[in-house]
């Protein structure tokens, strides 16, 4: 159900939309399955910020995700040593260039909580589950993907890159320039 609702009967009324925005929901709508299957690779990725598990190879993964948007810069920048002596983790920063009058700046952060209380969590952390949402205690939900990040901040970054993309997949491009500025250190 791509519409992450419990009724098997709901389905969203585009008509209001205008005609290109109406196209790139129904791409989305396409392609949920792949969208998901995003989300659950970049779940599976650990990136615990406190002890700096995963942390590299998730900035180079966010890396990748500005790459595969078509931004013509991509860099992952290492921060140094903290001012508590610790090193930091890195900074990823991408610019998309698409010829547009107007720029939005986008904050991601790609680092997670570490893993407390394992016991009492119903599928493990960096697995990406799928389960059904009165198992997840959301029963107004079909299905729920359940792991570290999955709510934040991975579910709505990787939300928003998916809908990036479906913009650019049914309009050839994006309406505006884009520069994104993705750090490890928020938790």
């Amino acid at each position: 159900k791509p519409f992450g609702t419990a009724d098997p009967n709901f389905k969203p009324d585009y008509s209001k939309l205008p005609p290109e925005l109406a196209k790139v929901f129904e791409h989305i709508d396409a392609n949920i399955d792949e969208h998901v299957e995003n989300l659950q690779e970049w779940i599976r990725q650990p990136s615990i910020s406190n002890s700096g598990e995963g942390i590299p190879e998730s900035a180079e993964m966010v890396k990748g995700f500005f790459e595969e948007l078509g931004c013509q810069t991509a860099r992952v920048y290492d921060t140094g040593i903290t001012e508590y002596g610790s090193p930091g983790n890195p900074v990823v920063y991408a610019k998309c260039d698409e010829g547009a009058p107007k720029t939005v700046a986008i904050y991601w952060m790609y680092d997670t909580m570490p893993i407390t209380q394992p016991d009492n969590w119903i599928a493990p952390p960096f697995e990406a589950r799928i389960v059904d949402g009165a198992t997840a205690a959301v029963p107004t939900a079909s299905r729920v993907i359940i792991g570290r990040g999955s709510s934040n901040s991975k579910g709505g970054a990787m939300a928003e890159l998916s809908s990036l993309r479906s913009m650019k997949a049914v309009l050839g491009k994006l309406p505006v320039n884009l520069i994104f500025v993705a750090e490890g250190d928020e938790e």
